[in-house]
């Protein structure tokens, strides 16, 4: 039979099991302590003193890496010394974490460690960093910041700078620029198109695609047919964009990933075809989000909003408001669907 998932440890129990010799064992008392501390301030002191000892003192870099992790999750500032000294640690798993925490924290005094990490030797260090000062940073310093990851020497650290200036366009100075093929970043991002590793190419074509760039239709149609392997996130991007560019042509391929035998197993890739198809106006996606929407199980009324947001269904607006649902994520859903294309 299957039972219930067990409640996370009390305080007392976390500083008990911190204690013991099995890994397995102290890191899932570090997840059950950002649990418990989260909305008690109380907790909240102790559980930040707990994790930062974790952080600087436990022998597993796996440990140090969660509480560097845990740490983020609770917006703990106030282990910014012990963080910037973890990013120094000989495991680059325990630096990426320390950067991805100083990120999320995002305060400034951070900034000019994260800005040496994003020159380090270490590839995956740069990596975290180029997340981080996207996070962190504005205007010519963020422009500045993405053009740096984009021509980066690593491929993975190229990709994600490609994929955080896609997160960055709706800001309207990442736009402008990205959109001007004059420009450093418009540049560089235009060389990634047409460079020879296919997760680059359909990454920028994915951004192109979103500034209503028409030239990127091939690419996006050779991604949406699996011409070449590429990211779940990626293939869900194309099929969204596909739809975005009022692609007819892409229709078939859609329908199949929206409602063929795959969609049984691969949800998300799934949703993303029914979006792109609404997009394009089909009837029987759009009542397949009409319908997510008005369920009454909560994560299929969720992502049936989201979806809607992405589709840009106006006409559900009311349905989304009445759906009971957190204000924040309703926010944002309406934020997405009154963004403009292009």
């Amino acid at each position: 039979m299957f039972g219930l998932p067990p409640l996370p440890r009390k305080l007392e129990a976390c500083v008990r099991d911190l204690g013991l010799k099995k890994t397995d064992v102290r890191r899932s008392a570090i997840r059950d302590l950002a649990k418990i501390a989260d909305g008690n301030e109380d907790t909240r002191k102790q559980a930040i003193s707990l994790l930062s000892k974790s952080l600087t003192n436990d022998d597993e870099p796996s440990v140090r890496a969660d509480a560097a992790t845990a740490l983020a999750d609770l917006r703990a500032n106030e282990c910014l010394p012990a963080l910037l000294v973890a990013v120094e640690d000989a495991h680059p798993i325990v630096g990426q974490m320390a950067l991805a925490a100083l990120g999320e924290i995002n305060d400034c005094r951070a900034l000019p460690r994260i800005e040496r990490a994003a020159k380090d030797d270490r590839p995956e260090l740069r990596y975290q960093a180029a997340i981080a000062r996207a996070q962190m940073l504005e205007g010519e310093a963020l422009l500045d910041a993405l053009v740096a990851a984009i021509e980066d020497s690593d491929p993975n650290v190229r990709y994600i700078g490609l994929r955080l200036t896609e997160e960055r366009i709706v800001k309207k100075d990442v736009r402008a620029a990205v959109v001007d093929a004059s420009s450093t970043i418009g540049k560089s991002i235009r060389k990634a198109a047409i460079a020879k590793e296919p997760a680059l190419s359909v990454a920028s074509a994915i951004l192109l695609g979103r500034l209503g760039d028409r030239s990127v239709i091939p690419e996006l149609l050779a991604a949406a047919r699996k011409d070449r392997a590429i990211a779940k996130e990626d293939e869900e991007a194309v099929y969204e964009t596909l739809g975005a560019l009022r692609v007819m042509e892409a229709k078939s391929l859609l329908e199949t990933r929206a409602w063929g035998i795959r969609s049984m197993f691969e949800e998300g890739p799934a949703l993303a075809a029914r979006v792109g198809l609404a997009r394009l106006g089909d009837a029987r996606a759009i009542k397949s989000i009409e319908e997510d929407v008005a369920s009454p199980k909560l994560n299929k009324k969720t992502r049936g909003a989201v979806a809607a947001g992405r589709a840009r269904l106006k006409q559900l607006r009311e349905k989304i408001e009445n759906a009971g649902l957190d204000p924040a994520l309703v926010n944002d859903i309406f934020e997405e669907m009154n963004r403009e294309d292009g």
